[in-house]
């Protein structure tokens, strides 16, 4: 039975000297242990290597930077495991991971993948925790991936484990992507796959504190642009689903431009605004142009007052919460 489930971890890695021990320690202390651990150094300048190749079991492969989704396919490619899980190298799987998976898997052997909730993190104390949308029903321990993908992106790189054959069916992620290489494989996945199984319980920490990760860079750099290629893809993509998921689709791509227009009139960056609102037009999706320009209306130095007031109260609240939880770090 074991020989049904050998894992292959693969840990993308650039400049990752700070947390790649964390990390690779938190797989090791599995209470199932996977069958090989693969560190992918995407070109690092510091010693991540030599971090990584201290471990008798890991197998540290170096290539020039080329990303994290070529750092991940590499990964997938060199795997001699069938099933792979993905963690990137500043977070941390809590130590039931795997096993919560596997077990899941042994239950119901028809599915191809699975995921689970997941801890967010900053300075060690747990901010938030990552679920599904209230519409997305959990049925015999899955779900309806592309529904759980749309209404709310629930389903986290770190928190998957895939067979490695429709990886390589699917030819992994999408190295011509900047960003949404994760959501574009998921949505891939879930045409062929519909349901994946889910996890009911933490399986891992997103960390928050590391700037220079490659997924950081990306969120950072990129954020807005991300929002509106990734809406761009989903709406272009639509009429691939049937008819339900199509409209839960078309109605995520909607509020999600609609998010995204409201921040930005609330920071008065009319530019954004109205770049948004013509992309809106140029690919006929029916936002509600009359409430953002209405929100527009509104006295500079008021919505300015509002915004400040709202990040205060929000930072206020997160730093009594920080006082409250630190002597009791996520283990």
């Amino acid at each position: 039975m074991l020989d049904d489930f050998k894992i292959s971890v693969v840990i993308p890695a650039f400049n990752a000297e700070q947390f790649i021990d964390r990390s690779i320690k938190s797989v090791i202390r599995q209470s199932y242990l996977p069958f090989e651990i693969i560190v992918i150094d995407d070109g690092s300048k510091d010693r991540t290597v030599e971090i990584a190749s201290s471990y008798e079991k890991v197998c540290c492969l170096k290539q020039s930077n080329a990303g994290a989704s070529a750092s991940r396919n590499r990964g997938i490619f060199e795997a001699k495991g069938n099933w792979i899980a993905f963690l990137d190298a500043d977070d941390e799987w809590l130590p039931k991971r795997l096993e919560l998976q596997v077990e899941l898997l042994k239950r119901h052997n028809e599915l191809k993948w699975v995921s689970g909730q997941y801890i967010v993190c900053r300075r060690n104390i747990e901010r938030a925790r990552k679920q599904l949308h209230p519409d997305v029903i959990i049925t015999d321990g899955s779900v309806e991936a592309i529904k759980a993908i749309a209404l709310n992106n629930a389903l986290s790189t770190c928190a998957m484990l895939i067979r490695r054959d429709i990886l390589l069916i699917e030819k992994g992620f999408n190295e011509n992507l900047e960003v949404g290489e994760d959501l574009d494989l998921w949505f891939r996945l879930g045409r062929s796959h519909p349901l994946i199984g889910y996890v009911e319980e933490p399986l891992f920490c997103y960390h928050r504190d590391n700037v220079n990760s490659l997924v950081q860079q990306t969120s950072l750099s990129l954020n807005h642009s991300r929002g509106v290629a990734d809406v761009e893809k989903r709406w272009n993509e639509r009429e691939l689903y049937s008819e339900k998921y199509k409209l839960i689709i078309e109605k995520q791509c909607i509020n999600q431009l609609e998010s995204m227009a409201l921040s930005a009139v609330n920071t008065g960056n009319y530019h954004r605004v109205s770049n948004i609102l013509e992309f809106s037009r140029r690919h006929e999706i029916p936002l509600n142009h009359s409430m953002i320009k209405k929100k527009m209306r509104v006295p500079s130095w008021i919505r300015f007052f509002k915004y400040t007031v709202i990040r205060m109260i929000h930072q206020c609240f997160y730093f009594l919460h920080v006082k409250l939880l630190q002597r009791n770090p996520v283990e």
